[in-house]
């Protein structure tokens, strides 16, 4: 299950590498497709995964689905996001990504070592208090930035 951890986490440093890499435009467009479609089928992989605990009574079937859902909704906005990069997007891009995989390993590691915490609340607590902390570092750098 830790796998799918790790690919969530793998997602997420790719495209906070891929979207400050000093490329061609086109190359960088091509790259970020094949990278939105290969996060979509990572997706639908823990949907089925989800749907398979989910069938058997796990608890970890609702977790599974939470970072299901997270993961297609940021495929399909990184596919959109590869019909216009803007140069004032690509650092709230890295921001989001290496935030995403910030969250995917705090929780790797609470995972494994709080056993004494409700299986729930371990998992899907760093998931909240992250992207409470990328939405204000967003809201910060889209001031700083001027983008409206």
């Amino acid at each position: 299950f830790l796998l799918v951890v790790g690919l969530f986490s793998l997602y997420g440093t790719i495209g906070g590498k891929l979207i400050l890499s000093k490329v061609e435009q086109a190359v960088l467009r091509r790259q970020w497709r094949l990278f939105s479609m290969t996060g979509l089928v990572v997706g639908v992989a823990m949907l089925g995964v989800s749907a398979w605990l989910y069938q058997r009574g796990s608890v970890f079937a609702t977790v599974l689905l939470v970072f299901a859902c997270i993961q297609m909704s940021l495929s399909y906005k990184d596919w959109q996001y590869s019909k216009a990069f803007d140069p004032k997007q690509r650092i709230l891009q890295h921001i989001t990504k290496m935030g995403g995989t910030y969250i995917a390993t705090v929780t790797a590691f609470l995972a494994v070592n709080l056993y004494f915490l409700p299986p729930l609340l371990v998992w899907l607590s760093p998931t909240v208090i992250g992207t409470t902390g990328i939405v204000v570092s967003r809201l910060h750098w889209r001031k700083k930035l001027g983008i409206v």
